[in-house]
């Protein structure tokens, strides 16, 4: 969606501002094809029965899975205890529960509107791009964590995938027709195009801990973990428009027509292949005053991870289009077409050395409770640090001489969330929130000072239902159903020993 929604900006810069002389006369979606694959946990770590008790960090249960919450767990841990996480397939159609088809051909009306003079857009020029969507929601193995722990010391290890997506987007049969007229109204130049492409693009972040945990006293534990994470981001596409430009006087030139001995050719690669690690530490206090009440404390440090490799972005633009226009300029402009024989183009090469990924630091304060077959919890957690990335540029032309440079840095600031919990312990609602806000800094070229955007404040709701079953004296399931999970359904198998 945002790759499209980009490719659509680009193609209203190409049909001019609103101030110049030019109008759309034919605009189609064509195609869309869009297949989104999509496997991890949003704000949550292995396991599902902190979740389940509306996020709580709780040390009441001492499982494997603690060590992905509150390291001191392990300084309670006993024997010991096998945890897996797993998460069932689910394929679901995103075009008729986002509405996406509708948000595409709103931007093409927007686009063909935003880029003609008043009243010049018939209702019917723009015609609707049919989509083809499909989210499928990965299941399997998300992780697994083990844990052995004795009256002195407890220790623990884990693997997880907390995050991968995978995106392919198709596109053809996409055409616009824009004209270009004089002061008088008069047709000058005619551009006929159509536009076919291809995009793939898949992330996938690992991670593996080791925890130790130990008694202070009878009450109180502490306990320590350091985490590793493995990115890897890699991404190829191609997009071929063709396009035909014709004069009032009847002189006609094509792009990428090969029956042409010479000519010029359009079209756009992108491939790209990034990898990068980072780690951290998380430190946590566990106190017991008695066996159904736990209070929690857990710092988790902030980490940043660089992705390197090679990237690269080729691709060829007319020079008759100025990109860069201004409200009283004109985009196209028609001398230079006809002095280049109307389909000049030049070769650009743009490239980005790497992006870096920041993640927030985060400091949890819990509470939890159980009795009879009752268990209440609550966890507040305040954040600090952004979560973003941050990319810079370089332009070149065909000899790679550098034209153009800048930098991107876009995220979240996440300020702090409420969670609750309360049920029984097979079935348990939870529910809170979380607050926060976007931004997006630009600097470009020579430019100091970077160019902010409006910073967009936003509530994100929690709810979830989850709980847990004993299955025999050693065997438990924990599953939790809920948003910002793949399949909105996660379970755990535990076995202590």
């Amino acid at each position: 969606m945002v790759l499209l929604l980009s490719f659509l900006l680009c193609y209203s810069v190409l049909f001019a501002q609103d101030d110049s002389n030019s109008r759309i006369d034919r605009l189609s979606g064509g195609i869309i094809g869009i297949n989104l694959k999509w496997s991890g946990e949003f704000f949550s770590g292995l396991g599902s029965r902190a979740d389940a008790m509306g996020g709580s960090i709780s040390t009441l249960f001492s499982d494997a899975e603690i060590i992905s919450s509150n390291p001191a767990g392990l300084g309670f841990a006993r024997n010991f205890s096998f945890t897996l996480d797993w998460s069932p397939p689910l394929i679901i159609d995103p075009g008729g529960i986002f509405d996406l088809k509708k948000k595409i051909n709103d931007a093409l009306i927007d686009a063909a509107e935003n880029n003609s003079p008043e009243d010049a857009i018939i209702s019917d020029i723009v015609t609707d791009a049919e989509l083809n969507s499909e989210l499928d929601m990965r299941g399997g193995l998300k992780g697994g964590a083990v844990m052995y722990g004795n009256e002195v010391l407890g220790i623990g290890a884990s693997f997880h995938q907390p995050f991968r997506i995978e995106n392919q987007l198709n596109m053809s049969g996409m055409e616009f027709l824009a004209v270009a007229l004089d002061d008088g109204g008069d047709e000058l130049q005619r551009i006929f195009g159509t536009v076919s492409g291809n995009f793939n693009m898949k992330f996938t972040m690992e991670s593996s801990s080791i925890g130790v945990g130990t008694k202070i006293s009878r009450e109180l534990s502490a306990g320590v973990v350091f985490d590793n994470f493995n990115g890897d981001l890699n991404f190829s596409g191609t997009f071929q428009p063709e396009a035909i430009i014709s004069s009032a006087g009847g002189d006609t030139r094509a792009f990428n027509d090969p029956a042409l001995i010479q000519y010029d050719s359009l079209f756009a690669t992108i491939t790209g292949d990034w990898e990068g690690n980072a780690s951290r530490f998380r430190f946590g206090l566990g106190y017991h005053p008695n066996r159904d009440v736990s209070f929690d404390v857990v710092y988790a440090a902030p980490f940043k991870m660089e992705l390197t490799g090679p990237f690269k972005m080729v691709h060829n633009s007319i020079r008759a289009l100025n990109l860069d226009a201004g409200g009283d300029e004109e985009v196209l402009d028609v001398d230079i077409l006809v002095e280049d024989n109307l389909t000049k183009t030049e070769k650009k090469v743009t490239a980005v050395p790497s992006v870096k990924f920041e993640s927030v630091g985060l400091i949890s304060l819990g509470f939890s409770s159980s009795w009879s077959n009752y268990i209440a919890s609550a966890t507040y957690t305040k954040y600090f640090n952004n979560f973003a990335y941050r990319l810079t540029y370089q332009q070149s032309d065909s000899l790679m001489v550098e034209e153009e440079s800048g930098s991107i840095y876009q995220g979240a600031h996440l300020n702090s969330s409420l969670r609750v919990g309360i049920g029984i312990k097979k079935l348990i609602l939870g529910t809170g929130f979380l607050l926060g806000n976007t931004f997006k800094e630009t600097i470009d070229g020579d430019d100091s000072e970077p160019k902010v955007s409006n910073k967009d404040t936003f509530l994100l709701p929690f709810f979830s239902l989850g709980g847990a079953m004993n299955i025999g004296s050693n065997f438990t399931i924990d599953y939790i159903l809920g948003l910002y999970s793949s399949s909105f359904l996660r379970f755990s198998t535990t076995y202590n020993f």
